[in-house]
């Protein structure tokens, strides 16, 4: 390979650039080092390997060659004003290497003669895609954490482990109906900001935050001050790192609202099902979710032995499939089936069955009424109807008989008037 020393014309370089060669042939980088015209003086063996291209094809070549158009008429440009300059250039900008986009960054040194004129230029070029992507996606994130400290609907102070206060987000301000006014807390004590159900534990929950990874939490209902509904608070204290905890807030008023009314829909859900003269039988495929005492008591099993187990027990075997396919089907028509007591007694009953999704659950309601009484009465009605067919019966064969007597009686009585009176037939 062709040195710089014995390429030069000039009365000698300020550099070994022989020794230097050497060393730069064993950087992991993209080195290299051109005349102030862009000639190729070196290319170190990474950079080679990384165009794919030996030195004895590069070597009186222009830089230019190395890369596309309009990246190597950025070079050139840059090489122009290091040469006017006589000062370093730092440059960043993507380039195409071998079909893979990279940004890169590269320093241009010049070399000065005694003279201080330009010889060489001296450059070295790095992959900085890496941390390009590095430094986007931490800007994101603090986008992000600014977006969240200035978010209403969220919480957040950050204090140290004296519960001294250092950032406090505007949601924290809207949440806490703080003052505006009397911002920034910088270096407050966190009781100062918290209400007054909460400055009493706030401490058990701080420290338990502190000694576990886990973190401790209390829902608080606020003194309402505007009078514009109550208003709960949700306060979540977590360690993040040994001299930090933050603690969030969150407005859960609305789901304290479900809530309630969730358990006034169960309480009267209740009071209805167990008003109701029908079982009750709520199941996901089978298996028991809820019933009411009047189905407990059809079927002669407590309620806690009954709710959580499979119902299909309690079913005759020959009416499994019936319930099956009414399941399948999802049908409403009601059908009769026979079921089974916690005695092993059997009994004939009416079901009438709805499925709904209750959180994310198919959920079949079923309303059973039992029909033992009204299948008995159905039994002696058919039978009285079959003995009164047998009497229809009966009466007609004795009417049809009758009237064949009826006829040979008149025939008999004709065959005597034509007897002599004294026959001995007529007497017999």
């Amino acid at each position: 390979m062709m040195t710089p020393r014995a390429r030069t014309s000039h009365s000698g370089p300020l550099v070994d650039f022989e020794f230097l060669w050497e060393l730069l042939d064993q950087a992991p980088e993209y080195i290299f080092a051109v005349e102030p015209d862009g000639t190729l003086v070196y290319v170190n063996r990474f950079l080679r390997a990384q165009i794919g291209r030996r030195w004895s094809d590069l070597a009186g070549r222009n830089i230019a060659d190395l890369f596309p158009n309009d990246h190597a008429n950025r070079m050139l440009g840059n090489l122009s004003k290091v040469k006017q300059s006589a000062t370093p250039l730092l440059i960043t900008g993507p380039v195409s290497v071998r079909g893979r986009a990279l940004q890169l960054e590269t320093l241009l040194v010049p070399i000065l003669d005694e003279q201080r004129v330009v010889v060489r230029i001296f450059g070295y070029s790095r992959d900085i895609s890496e941390r390009l992507a590095t430094e986007r996606e931490l800007a994101e994130k603090q986008r992000l954490v600014a977006d969240i400290f200035e978010n209403p609907l969220i919480g957040i102070i950050v204090v140290d482990r004296a519960t001294r206060v250092e950032l406090l987000s505007r949601g924290t301000i809207e949440l806490l109906d703080l003052d505006a006014r009397e911002m920034p807390v910088a270096g407050r004590p966190l009781a100062e900001l918290l209400p007054h159900p909460l400055r009493e534990s706030f401490e058990s929950l701080f420290h338990s935050a502190l000694k576990s990874d886990s973190r401790s939490e209390r829902i608080v209902q606020l003194e309402n001050v505007r009078g514009d509904g109550q208003k709960w608070r949700r306060f979540q204290f977590y360690q993040v790192n040994d001299a930090h905890v933050v603690l969030t807030i969150t407005d859960v008023s609305e789901q304290k609202r479900f809530e309630r009314e969730l358990q006034g829909s169960e309480q009267r859900y209740r009071r209805l099902s167990e008003a109701a003269l029908e079982g009750i039988l709520l199941h996901e495929d089978g298996l028991v979710v809820d019933a009411n005492q009047t189905l407990c008591d059809m079927i002669g099993v407590p309620h806690a032995e009954l709710v959580g187990k499979g119902g299909f027990r309690y079913i005759d075997k020959e009416s499994i499939d019936t319930i099956r396919r009414a399941m399948e089907l999802r049908s409403e028509a009601p059908y009769e089936a026979r079921l089974v007591r916690g005695d092993g007694t059997r009994f004939w009953a009416e079901l009438r069955g709805r499925s709904y999704e209750y959180d994310g659950r198919q959920i079949r309601v079923v309303a059973i009424r039992d029909i033992s009484e009204r299948k008995k009465l159905e039994a002696d009605l058919l039978r009285a109807q079959k003995l009164e067919s047998i009497g229809v019966l009966a009466g007609g064969i004795a009417h049809d008989f009758n009237n064949l007597l009826a006829g040979i009686m008149g025939h008999l009585s004709l065959l005597r008037h034509e007897l002599p009176g004294e026959s001995g037939a007529h007497l017999r």
